[in-house]
């Protein structure tokens, strides 16, 4: 997504974030009683999701280090 054009835009990402917006707006339109809730819900998910990875990739390099120091690691 960052090939530009000739006036430096992002066709593409502005393209995924329109959909985005979209999809947002038909969420709100067919469940405007939950759509709040619904969006803070998948947000928070990506945010957890995304340290549960920081966190199982710190430990994988920890595990490197130990194995290159000459810890005996399983």
């Amino acid at each position: 997504m960052g090939k530009t054009n000739r006036r430096g835009v992002s066709v593409s990402a502005l393209a995924v974030s329109t959909l985005g917006i979209l999809i947002a707006a038909g969420i709100n339109a067919v469940l405007p009683d939950s759509s709040y809730a619904l969006m803070m819900g998948i947000s928070m998910f990506g945010a957890m999701f995304t340290w549960l990875m920081v966190i199982i990739s710190h430990l994988f390099f920890r595990k490197n280090g130990w194995r290159r120091a000459g810890a005996n690691c399983r």
